[in-house]
């Protein structure tokens, strides 16, 4: 989730533009720093639940409109999606992650995820937005 604050996206944020390399149709799946984080410290804790698994990790699962919908609810501000071309993606590495992403989206089953681990607290995009600093030091470095 926190790579909506990536360097490329600045400028549009700070124009109420939720820029993303995706069509406004196609959902993107997401996961917070903070809740990837626990859940590896959760893997280190139980070595022996984890060895050898590959578990694909994601906290919320939204369109750009509908990530635009929430950050405007929580911000205070006004976002709207901005479908970017991907001639328009600052590397040539981050538009063919996209193109991968439209093409084989993540299939994270969130609820079972949830459900298997209830102690991480995982965050929705919601969740996570509202506990972004909008008006401070965040909203700044938007600026800035």
């Amino acid at each position: 989730m926190e790579n909506l604050f990536n360097p490329w996206n600045r400028g549009a944020l700070h124009r109420g533009k939720l820029p993303l390399a995706l069509p406004p149709e196609q959902s993107l799946q997401q996961v917070a720093t903070a809740d990837a984080a626990a859940f590896a410290l959760l893997a280190l804790e139980r070595p022996d639940e984890f060895t050898g698994e590959r578990i694909e990790l994601a906290g919320d699962e939204l369109t750009g409109p509908e990530a635009a919908r929430e950050l405007t609810r929580v911000s205070g501000r006004e976002f709207d999606f901005q479908q970017l071309d991907l001639a328009d993606l600052p590397s040539p590495g981050l538009a063919r992650l996209f193109e991968w992403l439209a093409l084989a989206p993540f299939d994270v089953d969130i609820a079972a995820l949830r459900h298997s681990y209830p102690g991480l607290g995982w965050h929705s995009f919601q969740d996570w937005a509202a506990s972004q600093d909008w008006t401070g030091s965040r909203q700044e470095c938007l600026t800035g």
